[in-house]
């Protein structure tokens, strides 16, 4: 069975869940939109940063593509690299240009996370193949609980007056703030409906941020650097019935209570922007997007070189033409040459 998440990422789908979604309704907002030159032009240009908060496991490194593509059209800088977002802020002075951070589904990112850490790079337990790697349900529920509790909100917040502790009404503070504090919040699991929402926070064409995914399931992923390069192979989570039933489980749930609170909020501040913007109008503009990304597909996979070949074999010399950064921006040329030229 491949990954499903056990949580509904609409609206309506969510109406029957449990306490974060219900808790979420008071901390959502709609997302204000600006002109990205106007603001820009407006800031000094010390502050010209665009700040990617990139959590790992949550399509992070295909974002800072989507921010690295803003950044070559606009000219600011972009700080992608990984970092809490306390990290990151520690070194500036003030508030960057745009703050943004990709928030995944809590229980998708934690098995994402087994998968490429303890997986992917470990020969695993196995019940079933060893050759593989495919692992035993009780080896990935081992891992699952030796995680941090909340780190998608202990990974995003702010303030450092505030501590990550069991207290509800103090978790939920520590959510308020995130939302009140970003300028936007991907949610993963609604990229396209994410990327029009950006766009029209930014003013900006959708086809400014459009990129190739960094990483796929099946896919492969370069170690080692640029002296002792090596591909490995990217092993696709499975969710089993026995995972499953962790992560839906009281005692998951309680310990990752504001991460959940944190996706749900995230959530229903893209739909509140949806309808501020008009359902019939989004959903127009997402078909556009797809059209968009079969033309970038048609057009320039085929001269698009990641730092992995499909076979599994390194082409760092191709892929520093081809990509921004590392695996990030691939095919941008091509992409600005379709669609900017």
């Amino acid at each position: 069975m491949l990954l499903q998440g056990p949580l509904a990422t609409s609206r309506t789908q969510v109406k029957n869940n449990d306490l974060p979604i219900f808790l979420a309704a008071n901390l959502s907002r709609t997302w204000k939109q600006r002109s990205f030159s106007t603001w820009k032009d407006s800031h000094s240009s010390a502050l010209n940063t665009c700040m990617l908060v990139k959590v790992p496991k949550s399509a992070s490194s295909t974002v800072a593509g989507m921010m690295l593509r803003l950044g070559r059209a606009f000219n600011c800088s972009v700080s992608w690299q990984h970092g809490s977002a306390r990290e990151k802020l520690s070194n500036v002075t003030a508030k960057p240009l745009i703050l943004l951070a990709p928030i995944r589904m809590p229980e998708t990112r934690a098995l994402s996370h087994v998968y490429f850490h303890k997986v992917t790079f470990h020969a695993a337990p196995s019940q079933a193949n060893a050759r593989s790697k495919t692992p035993g349900d009780s080896f990935v529920k081992t891992q699952l609980e030796q995680m941090p509790a909340n780190f998608i909100t202990d990974y995003t917040r702010i303030n450092n007056d505030i501590e990550l502790a069991t207290d509800m009404g103090e978790l939920q503070t520590v959510v308020q703030d995130i939302i009140n504090t970003y300028d936007f919040l991907f949610v993963v699991e609604r990229m396209d409906e994410s990327l029009i929402v950006l766009a029209w926070i930014l003013n900006v064409p959708v086809t400014t941020l459009l990129t190739f995914s960094s990483k796929q399931g099946d896919s492969w992923y370069l170690v080692g650097g640029a002296n002792r390069p090596k591909c490995v192979r990217l092993v696709k989570p499975v969710l089993t019935p026995a995972v499953r039933s962790r992560l839906e489980s009281p005692q998951w749930r309680r310990r990752n209570f504001a991460d959940l609170l944190l996706y749900a909020a995230a959530n229903n501040s893209l739909d509140e922007t949806i309808d501020a913007i008009g359902r019939d109008i989004v959903a127009k503009r997402v078909e556009q997007l797809q059209e968009y990304k079969a033309r970038l597909q048609s057009s320039c996979a085929n001269t698009t070189h990641f730092p992995c070949s499909d076979a599994g074999q390194p082409q760092l010399e191709l892929s520093r033409v081809a990509c921004i950064e590392r695996d990030f921006g691939c095919g941008y040329k091509c992409i600005e040459d379709l669609f900017d030229g």
